[in-house]
């Protein structure tokens, strides 16, 4: 093993969809060094938006139909509520606002989705 490296074990269905995606893209870089860029970015993009996109925002929790989020700034929950498979925001009455962008970010939100189907 190259200096610098460790071996991390993943599922293999996690593997075969990171694979199928990089060959899909026609990904330039070799398959270990992108997904250690993948993870970064994604690392990089969680850290940007809890502290310096909406520091003021925390995701209380994904629910059945629902993110839950505590909005420090206002000083209250906010329900983001996917209906007819668009997020609104209960507190904004909005589908483009902060709290919809917030949880358009997070990482979790594909798991709801997916979830959905």
């Amino acid at each position: 093993m190259a200096a610098g490296w460790r071996t991390l074990t993943i599922r293999e269905t996690t593997f075969e969809r990171l694979s199928k995606y990089h060959e899909l893209k026609n990904i330039e870089k070799k398959l270990s060094p992108w997904i250690d860029d993948f993870l970064i970015m994604n690392l990089d993009k969680g850290n940007f938006l809890t502290q310096k996109y909406a520091p003021h925002l925390k995701n209380m929790g994904i629910h059945d139909n629902f993110v839950l989020l505590n909005d420090e700034k206002n000083k209250g929950f906010v329900k983001v509520i996917l209906k007819d498979g668009k997020l609104h925001c209960d507190v904004d009455k909005s589908d483009h606002c902060v709290h919809i962008q917030y949880v358009m970010a997070l990482p979790e939100l594909s798991e709801f989705f997916r979830n959905k189907k």
